[in-house]
């Protein structure tokens, strides 16, 4: 990956995405975990992130409806986890509005299923931090 595509998806993630540590619950686990994700009508800029980082796609939102019949569907691409961890550390040069979650992202810590107790505390101070980052308004 070169220069100029991390400059790109970091001016994507920039206007379009978001960085944010989530709740998981599953059969298999109970926690927190680190999601990158970018949104948008068009699906072709979330098929050049996901070819760089890879992750997955999936629509959000079907478009119009009843009162807005004119919407155009909305397409999500999200990667998780380590690879999410990892694709932030490519991009965090190259951030600009993004650049306090980046650095939440980074001191994250992934853990064993049954984890340690200071890998727990710290996944819990990074969710309340990337919570206080991420509310509107917020630069």
């Amino acid at each position: 990956m070169n220069e100029t595509d991390l400059a790109w998806a970091a001016g994507f993630i920039d206007g379009d995405g978001m960085m944010q540590v989530i709740k998981v619950r599953s059969h298999e686990y109970s926690g927190l975990s680190l999601r990158l994700r970018a949104t948008g009508t068009v699906r072709k800029p979330l098929e050049r992130l996901q070819g760089l980082f890879g992750g997955s796609i999936f629509k959000a939102r079907n478009g119009g409806n009843q009162t807005q019949p004119q919407w155009k569907p909305i397409y999500s691409w999200q990667v998780t986890g380590k690879r999410a961890q990892n694709a932030i550390k490519q991009l965090q040069p190259f951030l600009s509005v993004r650049e306090g979650q980046a650095a939440v992202a980074e001191v994250y810590r992934f853990d064993s299923k049954y984890g340690h107790p200071l890998t727990k505390y710290i996944q819990e101070e990074c969710y309340a931090q990337m919570k206080i980052l991420n509310q509107r308004g917020v630069a």
